[in-house]
């Protein structure tokens, strides 16, 4: 008799923690947002999005932390992307 008075419960508690959007859902908007930064590959795992690759500057890294800001679901943001080394030139030696 417990028993039937208890499953109403756990059923809606395992209910509730389904409702909330899939990592491949999130993944999807997180790479809907970064289309315009080339060079990234995205990871989601239980709502915690890594993004990993290289881009050009500082502001570019900035801009990807800022563009996942308030996607349903992220819970949080590990940003590994580097940023590539400025080309150097280096004039030629005439002789």
């Amino acid at each position: 008799m417990k028993l039937i008075k208890i499953l109403p419960v756990l059923l809606s508690m395992i209910w509730l923690s389904s409702c909330g959007p899939r990592d491949e859902d999130i993944k999807t908007a997180v790479t809907e947002k970064l289309a315009t930064i080339p060079g990234t590959a995205v990871n989601v795992k239980d709502g915690i999005v890594t993004v990993s690759g290289e881009v050009r500057d500082m502001a570019e890294k900035a801009a990807i932390d800022a563009a996942l800001e308030g996607i349903k679901g992220v819970k949080s943001i590990i940003n590994n992307i580097t940023i590539a080394a400025p080309a150097i030139s280096v004039p030629a030696i005439h002789q």
